[in-house]
């Protein structure tokens, strides 16, 4: 059972890197920003409130618009 659970797991983070990586390519081809700009964490991985709060990203989008 344990090895069952440890090898869904693995291949649900296998297929969670792989979207994000997608995603990001996606990003790129739409021209937008794709790392937090304090951190340089890949935007995916880094869209939680505090984040927002700490590197800014939410004033940079606002401002553009």
């Amino acid at each position: 059972m344990k090895k069952d659970k440890d090898k869904i797991v693995k291949q649900f983070r296998e297929d969670v890197i792989s979207l994000q990586k997608s995603s990001i390519e996606m990003l790129d081809v739409l021209g937008k920003e794709k790392s937090c700009t304090k951190t340089g964490r890949i935007l995916l991985e880094c869209m939680n409130d505090r984040c927002k709060q700490h590197c800014g990203l939410e004033k940079t989008r606002n401002q553009e618009n």
